[in-house]
C-alpha cells in the first residue's frame, strides 16, 4: 500500500506547463484529477503538502505490447509546510510522462521542474533526498517490489527537508 501511495504521490507531483493549449488542442487530453492534500515526514517532523495551483492534463497512449504511455502537461505548484512555521512553495510544472509496463514496472520520465518522495531505500539507491525537487531530465524505473533504477538523475536536486530547515 505504501508503494502505491508513493507512486501516486510521485505521479501527482510529476508536473507540467501549457495546460490551456493542451486542453484546447484536443487529441485526447483530459484534466488530471487533483491530488488530495497529504502529510509526509522530514525525519520526525510532519510536513503538510497541498497543491495551491493544479492545472494538469494527461493523455494515455496505449502501445501494442500492452505498455501505456501517460503524457502529462500543465501547471502544478506544491506547498510544503511544517507545524512550527517554515514553509516553501515550489513550481513543479514538468512536463513529463509515466510509462506503465505489462510486467508491472513504472517509469517516471520528467523534463523541466519536477518533484516527489522516495522511501529511505529508494532515496539511498538513487542518491537523492527522500523529499525532493529537481530541474532537468529525470528518468527512474520503479519495479513492483519497490526497488528503483536511476536511468538519469538530474544534477540540480533540492532537498525539500533542508529547505524547510528540518
Amino acid at each position: 500500500m505504501r508503494r502505491i501511495g508513493l507512486v501516486l504521490t510521485v505521479t501527482a507531483m510529476f508536473l507540467f506547463a501549457a495546460a490551456a493549449t493542451a486542453w484546447a488542442r484536443g487529441d485526447g487530453w483530459q484534466p488530471l484529477p487533483p491530488p488530495p492534500p497529504f502529510d509526509t515526514q522530514c525525519g520526525s517532523t510532519p510536513v503538510h503538502v497541498t497543491f495551491p495551483v493544479d492545472r494538469q492534463y494527461f493523455r494515455n497512449l496505449p502501445q501494442q505490447d500492452g505498455t501505456i504511455i501517460q503524457q502529462i502537461t500543465g501547471s502544478l505548484f506544491v506547498h510544503f509546510a511544517t507545524d512550527s512555521g517554515p514553509s516553501v512553495t515550489l513550481n513543479l510544472s514538468g512536463p513529463g510522462s509515466n510509462v506503465i509496463y505489462p510486467n508491472g514496472d513504472f517509469e517516471l520520465h520528467g523534463e523541466g521542474l519536477n518533484g516527489g518522495s522516495w522511501s529511505p531505500d529508494q532515496a539511498a539507491a538513487l542518491g537523492m533526498p527522500e523529499q525532493w525537487a529537481s530541474s532537468g531530465l529525470i528518468d527512474v524505473i520503479i519495479h513492483p517490489d519497490g526497488s528503483v533504477i536511476g536511468v538519469r538523475i538530474p544534477h540540480n536536486v533540492t532537498d525539500i527537508c533542508a529547505e524547510l530547515g528540518v
